[in-house]
């Protein structure tokens, strides 16, 4: 069988999340890769390796593992709320690609979305997801007006779990209007 005659499939995640993997966490994140490995039905030629770089401006997680089909990689930025996850997997075969995102369940994305490409002769996008946007937690409430979750169309997470709703965001808009600040507010619903 040639290079052509085969599936070479690379998966590219991101995600936002809540729980991002923090400085003492790189022999969970390396069994987190671990798992996911074998819950792929890969096999690993050598073991996920993770180190945390404490660095000012890319602070944050990254772990490699080599499988005997080729590798997988993940890098998290923390410095940013919410935090970021970025999930690469290339492999001689097919992937379950819904396997892999459930993995990310554990670092409570509030978005993710991912790029599906088959590599044999191209760089030939499969499928690609539009950004799934998880549903927010009913304890979430507008840092400004107060109100939950629950009684605004949208919430949108600012900095250390504070949170600005889209009736906030439209008054603030009006406001920065009147003072001759233009105010560009794109609606993604």
């Amino acid at each position: 069988m040639g290079l052509a005659d085969r599936r070479h499939e690379h998966l590219i995640v991101r995600a936002e999340v809540m729980k991002p993997p923090g400085p003492d966490d790189c022999k969970d994140i390396e069994q987190w890769m671990t798992q996911l490995i074998l819950d792929i039905d890969m096999q690993i030629l050598r073991d996920p390796s993770a180190l945390y770089w404490p660095g000012e401006g890319n602070r944050g997680m990254t772990c490699d593992g080599l499988l005997t089909t080729s590798n997988t990689c993940l890098h998290t930025w923390d410095e940013v709320f919410p935090a970021m996850m970025e999930f690469d997997l290339y492999t001689c075969s097919c992937l379950p690609v819904e396997t892999v995102i459930k993995a990310f369940d554990r670092f409570e994305p509030v978005k993710i979305e991912y790029k599906l490409y088959d590599r044999a002769t191209g760089l030939v996008l499969i499928r690609e997801s539009h950004p799934v946007i998880a549903e927010s937690k009913p304890e979430q409430k507008c840092s400004f007006c107060w109100k939950p979750r629950a009684a605004v169309e949208a919430m949108v997470a600012c900095w250390q779990e504070q949170f600005i709703c889209n009736e906030c965001v439209d008054i603030c808009s009006n406001v920065l209007r009147q003072h001759g600040v233009r105010a560009d507010v794109t609606r993604t619903r």
